[in-house]
């Protein structure tokens, strides 16, 4: 393409994310970034862009009618159904991407954490710690293994499946529900996971841990009734969309005792609203929507991203393409 690709990153960038981003950008870009999360600049430098990099935040409509030049987005993650306005791409045409790089891995690896450390008690123990109270025999009573549990996995994408291979080493199967796809028997027989009905997997996990997009059939899918059928003192990880879990009821089940614990990292909405009823629990641990943001992973993800939008602009072709609209075929 004769002219300058504009390409938009669209919240407010950290150093590393804006260096990462510099030193990627293909000769004769121009790269579009915020100085600070201003909406003014923000349509601005949207009516400018010709490519747009999704780095998480929401994406409202509003915004892509003010991106008249935009024809491809790349989403740096790969849960995309509550960050973009998929309608409004589809009806222009516009085409977009997920970037699954990294994802699998670096969420697995904080989903482990967070079923280790809700199990363990790190967040309890951590607090009496530092309150100056050493009492590790009534911690001892309280904190359980991992190894040997029961967990089970609600979803069946990559990062389902890659939590599954991260607890092997922990001597750890169980059940898995899926309403679209299965293993195959030699998988589960590998992973030492078998699919069963989601009533039966939350009545005999001892940890249920969620992997499902944000979509209206899985909006509140953990919510009273499901929370009444898991096991007592079942712990529950959060690691796909807060709006997956009622929070109201996750909240009034960790009080009760129903469930033991949770491992939070994701909220509905974000950030979470002052007075919501799982901060502060002394049985959850939470994290602020971390899962695939450790450095090594934006970086490997940027790389990726601008990459793919190269590829795009070079000869059409779009890696990892998801909801290509009817309305065009978009422009490289």
């Amino acid at each position: 393409m004769s002219r300058q690709i504009r390409l938009m990153y669209l919240p407010a960038p950290p150093a590393r994310i804006r260096e990462v981003l510099q030193r990627r950008l293909p000769q004769g870009w121009r790269l579009l970034v915020l100085e600070h999360e201003d909406q003014a600049e923000r349509l601005r430098l949207l009516r400018q862009a010709d490519a747009l990099i999704s780095g998480g935040r929401i994406m409202t409509q509003a915004e892509l009618d003010a991106a008249p030049d935009l024809v491809v987005v790349q989403h740096q993650g790969v849960g995309y159904h509550d960050r973009i306005p998929v309608a409004g791409l589809k009806a222009r045409g516009i085409r977009m991407a997920i970037c699954p790089a990294g994802t699998a891995e670096s969420v697995a690896e904080l989903t482990l954490f967070l079923m280790i450390g809700a199990l363990r008690r790190f967040v309890l123990a951590d607090t009496l710690l530092r309150q100056g109270r050493f009492e590790s025999q009534a911690l001892r009573g309280e904190a359980r293994l991992l190894h040997g549990r029961s967990v089970g996995i609600i979803g069946l994408g990559r990062i389902a499946r890659h939590v599954m291979e991260v607890l092997r080493p922990f001597g750890v199967g169980g059940l898995y529900s899926s309403p679209r796809s299965r293993l195959s028997a030699a998988e589960e027989q590998a992973l030492g996971f078998r699919h069963a009905p989601l009533d039966v997997l939350l009545a005999a996990s001892d940890v249920v841990s969620l992997h499902v997009p944000a979509t209206p059939d899985t909006a509140r899918m953990i919510g009273p009734e499901a929370i009444a059928r898991m096991k007592p003192g079942a712990v529950l990880i959060n690691t796909a969309r807060g709006s997956v879990v009622d929070e109201v009821a996750l909240a009034a089940a960790l009080r009760s005792g129903h469930l033991s614990a949770a491992g939070l990292d994701v909220f509905d909405p974000e950030p979470p609203l002052p007075g919501n009823p799982l901060i502060g629990l002394p049985n959850v641990v939470h994290t602020p929507h971390i899962g695939s943001g450790a450095s090594d992973t934006v970086e490997l993800k940027l790389s990726w991203c601008v990459a793919n939008l190269e590829r795009f602009f070079h000869d059409g072709s779009l890696a990892e393409e998801v909801e290509r609209g009817a309305a065009g075929e978009g422009r490289p």
